[in-house]
């Protein structure tokens, strides 16, 4: 049996949610330009062209679920606002002044495997057999993983650090 990804987005959308939740976006085929006016919509003459307000994806799916196909081919500078937006659980439209709550949950794919590289100006002090670790680990979220695990650390090494000391 072959399942396509929207078949399982809208399973795992669990068919309780609105009937707007049925909503799919391509992030493939949307053009950069209009990407931003697209998920999060615009306000009137906010782009070239535009006479009205459009609501956006995100907002015209509130409280129900969006699947975000092919979410690997938005460009990265459009993924961090991605992120920002829904941990914040607010959008904003293009050329809008106020931010509008919004309650979605994302399902998303992608065919494309990422590595995320990242710069350390300062190298953290380690035991070797942490970087070992750290380093071997396959990381199979995303940089919010990686922060979460910096944090932990050092609340226990400055944990540690305090008992040591008294």
């Amino acid at each position: 049996i072959t399942i396509r990804r929207p078949q399982a987005a809208n399973a795992l959308g669990g068919g309780t949610c609105n009937a707007a939740s049925k909503i799919e976006a391509d992030c493939g085929a949307i053009p950069e330009t209009l990407l931003d006016s697209d998920l999060f919509g615009h306000e009137k003459i906010a782009v070239t062209g535009a006479i009205s307000q459009k609501r956006g994806r995100f907002e015209r799916d509130d409280k129900g679920t969006i699947f975000l196909d092919e979410i690997g081919e938005l460009p990265p500078q459009a993924q961090v606002r991605l992120l920002h937006d829904l941990q914040r659980k607010e959008i904003e439209r293009v050329g809008g002044t106020h931010s509008i709550p919004v309650d979605i949950r994302i399902i998303s794919a992608t065919h494309r495997r990422k590595s995320i590289e990242l710069e350390l100006k300062q190298r953290p002090k380690l035991a070797s057999d942490t970087i070992d670790r750290l380093t071997a680990y396959h990381w199979p979220g995303n940089v919010r993983e990686l922060e979460n695990t910096e944090v932990r650390h050092k609340f226990w090494a400055s944990t540690l650090a305090r008992y040591a000391s008294a």
